[in-house]
């Protein structure tokens, strides 16, 4: 069985513990609080994914793409699948899509440097999205 959990941490563990493959969106809210960091230190995570959806503005030297060198560490070891939605691509306007795209290949960068598996998938809300 494959299940989205979007929301707080309380709430997924409780969810994950009958699911066969667990997927998480993480939204801007986590963010902020920073508790997505223990999406990458269960292991009963699957994919994660929606990692370029900080609102907190890039450095002038990093972006920031919501992914770092300890959370893809974390990640190789608990062997957890990095996603990214290709919806956010096609459904943003100019500057936002070109933020997007950077953050994205920000996190390519750096899951290819850890050796991270990683996943695009459009996660289309309807099929004129696909």
């Amino acid at each position: 069985m494959i299940d989205v959990v979007n929301g707080k941490v309380e709430n997924y563990l409780d969810v994950a513990k009958e699911l066969d493959v667990t997927v998480v969106g993480l939204k801007s809210l986590c963010f902020k609080e920073g508790c997505f960091r223990k999406f990458f230190e269960s292991s009963k995570v699957d994919v994660i994914y929606n990692l370029e959806t900080s609102f907190e503005k890039s450095k002038i030297f990093y972006k920031n793409s919501g992914l770092n060198h300890i959370l893809c560490s974390l990640a190789h070891d608990n062997d957890i699948i990095i996603g990214f939605n290709f919806s956010l691509v096609l459904d943003s306007s100019d500057f936002l899509r070109a933020e997007v795209l950077s953050r994205m290949r920000q996190n390519v960068r750096l899951c290819r440097k850890f050796k991270v598996k990683m996943m695009i998938s459009t996660f289309a809300a309807d099929a004129y999205s696909l």
